[in-house]
């Protein structure tokens, strides 16, 4: 029957009751026609073969291996991507192209403007530590230079008092020269070089 003469409906009207009611029975259709495949999907017949006999076995045998291989290949891939470098989006800083209006432009020119300083910075930073440290090393370098001279002069000052000491006592029979230049007490000057 008609549903625009079953309503009473007509003109436009008719129209869309008709296709009010069609889109319904489209729509139930549409659900049926899904339980039906539903249903052939979920029921899998048995082969004879199977169900007869004993060498079914090697039928499920070649599945299982199948199945096997499939396992392995998602777990060598599943692997494979854990193992991938992962890429970590950087959400607060803007690319030259994110957005279309004029001003996203000057907000990333901005941000890049702050981002420039910051690496500008950092690098000062960098060279400024990487100075001192050489620095601190040539200082270091200096000090151990002087201590070593020092050392070197004192040990020269203490073998001189202990050779003059050694003159003293074994030539305290001869009478010294002086005034001639030749032997005597006389004081022995430091090297302050």
């Amino acid at each position: 029957p008609n549903p625009a003469r079953v309503a009473g409906l007509t003109g436009c009207r008719v129209r869309r009751a008709t296709m009010a009611s069609s889109v319904a029975s489209a729509k139930e259709m549409e659900r049926w026609r899904r339980e039906r495949e539903l249903e052939k999907a979920t029921k899998v017949e048995m082969p004879d073969a199977a169900r007869k006999g004993f060498h079914s076995m090697a039928v499920d045998m070649e599945q299982l291996a199948k199945f096997e291989r499939k396992a392995h290949k998602l777990v060598d891939r599943q692997e494979a991507k854990a193992n991938e470098l992962e890429v970590e989006p950087i959400i607060n800083v803007m690319g030259s192209t994110a957005g279309a209006g004029s001003g996203d432009f000057h907000t990333y020119r901005g941000y890049r403007a702050k981002e420039v300083t910051r690496l500008k910075d950092f690098e000062e930073e960098r060279k400024e530590e990487a100075a001192k440290a050489a620095w601190e090393k040539e200082r270091q370098e200096l000090a151990a230079e002087q201590e070593a001279r020092a050392s070197k002069r004192a040990d020269k000052r203490v073998k001189k008092k202990a050779k003059r000491k050694a003159n003293a006592a074994a030539g305290s029979s001869k009478k010294p020269k002086t005034d001639e230049g030749g032997e005597g007490d006389e004081e022995e000057e430091d090297d302050d070089e």
